[in-house]
């Protein structure tokens, strides 16, 4: 319950919007994450490839996968 509650939070505040498009979406958003939880297996533009949507602030951009690495790693508590 508390993980829902957290995904639900976030989804809703758009935190969890990786990749600016103003939605949150399983297909889009949660597979980045997961991705990038996977680290150097989807390293460089693997991490966004089929996953980023076309409304994005960063489609098209040379470094689009940059910068939503960026948007998920400051999701990551400081430990």
């Amino acid at each position: 319950a508390e993980i829902h509650d957290f995904i639900k939070i976030g989804s809703d505040s758009l935190a969890l919007d990786v990749d600016q498009d103003g939605e949150v979406t399983a297909l889009g958003d949660g597979l980045m994450i997961i991705r990038r939880m996977f680290g150097a297996a989807f390293s460089g533009s693997s991490l966004i490839d089929r996953a980023i949507s076309k409304d994005s602030a960063f489609y098209g951009q040379d470094n689009a996968w940059e910068s939503v690495a960026a948007n998920i790693d400051a999701l990551m508590p400081d430990t």
